[in-house]
């Protein structure tokens, strides 16, 4: 907001419209086609108040009729806005910026988007300093160039920065090395989660990690179904049905078999394995 384009502005309402340039009542005017052919009235404003706290030393003013075809259509230039946003420019700015919302946004900061893509090219003394750096979309993007690097030292670095973190974009970054050390981060990290507190995009992404390493993280994931750590059994089963294995699918029907009284979490589990 501090840093808004004025050029890019536009007000009025219906018949009338001000801007710092023609070319941008002009846009507006070619996208809802409006204004009735011959009627546009153009001239210059001084001062030209943007808005009430806002001026500058000239804008330009258009005054037209309305075409009988788009009478309340398009009165407000905002509508311009959200449809080019999703016509024309979004897909370059749409990048995954993983941050501590729940979604990927766009990202408009031009400055922004340089510092993550630039990560590509920093060596790696730089990408590792950079692993602390305050912004977390930046530290995703050079532990994701480290993560390509071939150099079995980074495994440890970044599973200690995933440790240190256990945010989705780290566990992210840590999904991609298939290592034993990995996976027995993942442990640590599902052994001391509250299953029992609500469930979140992180949770469910550990337990797709550690189905992904299959067979290996079938016996621990077992063990764990009667251990004293705190892991529910939903959340154990379901990270043993990720790893798509025969055996995890005995040990899940066996599990069945045995907490028939359970209704609800039985057939909780039923609903999600089908």
């Amino acid at each position: 907001m501090a840093r808004f384009d004025w050029k890019f502005h536009l007000s009025g309402f219906a018949t009338e419209f001000e801007a710092a340039n023609r070319e941008m009542i002009e846009a507006f005017l070619a996208w809802s086609r409006s204004a009735l052919p011959g009627s546009e009235k153009w001239s210059v404003v001084r001062p030209w108040k943007a808005t009430y706290w806002k001026s500058f030393p000239k804008g330009v003013r258009l005054e037209y009729e309305v075409a009988p075809e788009t009478v309340g259509r398009y009165s407000d230039p905002r509508a311009l806005w959200d449809d080019a946003w999703r016509v024309c420019g979004h897909a370059e700015m749409q990048m995954f910026v993983p941050m501590k919302i729940r979604r990927t946004e766009p990202e408009v900061r031009s400055r922004r988007r340089v510092q993550f893509h630039s990560m590509g090219r920093r060596n790696r003394s730089q990408l590792l300093r950079a692993l602390e750096h305050a912004d977390s979309a930046l530290q995703y993007a050079a532990a994701m160039r480290l993560v390509e690097m071939p150099d079995p030292s980074l495994t440890v670095i970044l599973i200690d920065w995933f440790l240190k973190r256990r945010t989705r974009y780290a566990l992210r970054v840590v999904s991609k090395i298939r290592d034993h050390r990995v996976l027995e981060a993942l442990f640590e990290v599902f052994k001391t989660e509250d299953w029992n507190d609500r469930d979140t995009r992180f949770r469910r992404d550990l337990g797709v990690a550690i189905g992904a390493f299959g067979e290996e993280a079938v016996v621990k994931l077992a063990a764990l179904l009667d251990s004293e750590f705190a892991a529910t059994p939903i959340a154990d089963l379901r990270a043993l049905g990720e790893t798509g294995s025969l055996d995890a699918g005995a040990i899940i029907l066996g599990w069945l078999e045995m907490h028939q009284a359970n209704i609800p979490t039985a057939s909780r589990l039923l609903r999600w394995q089908s």
